[in-house]
């Protein structure tokens, strides 16, 4: 799921997954967020656009139809809310993450605006997948 610039960080997690031997289906939120295709393997996934809020039922309808164990969002605030309460409505149990725009940047790591100390450890959110 993706909604906004925090998309950049798509590609790793797609990969990561895909890596891992997963079925991805890739949900794109915003007209915006089309230029992530050219980074996505379209053969290897399912990616899908819908327009929220207008399309809340249609995802609604999509994790109940799959079988996802994981669900991760790349967007605002709003829509992390959205879709982590959609999740719940449709009764999935999976993991969520998500990766919200605010703390995102170059979606590399290389910026530090993603930058978190966990312990006394400092993370780059952005790489935590790979």
């Amino acid at each position: 799921m993706s909604g906004g610039i925090a998309a950049s960080v798509l590609p790793n997690v797609a990969d990561s997954l895909l890596r891992g031997g997963n079925q991805v289906t890739v949900v794109l939120g915003k007209p915006e967020c089309a230029f992530i295709r050219e980074f996505l393997p379209e053969s290897e996934m399912r990616i899908l656009e819908m327009t929220f809020p207008d399309e809340k039922e249609a995802l609604h309808t999509l994790m109940k139809e799959i079988s996802c164990q994981m669900v991760f969002c790349a967007g605002g605030e709003l829509l992390t809310k959205m879709t982590a309460d959609i999740s719940a409505r449709a009764g999935v149990t999976a993991l969520f993450f998500g990766a919200v725009s605010r703390t995102m940047c170059c979606g590399e790591g290389i910026c530090g605006a993603c930058l978190d100390v966990i312990g006394c450890e400092p993370i780059r959110v952005c790489k935590t997948l790979r």
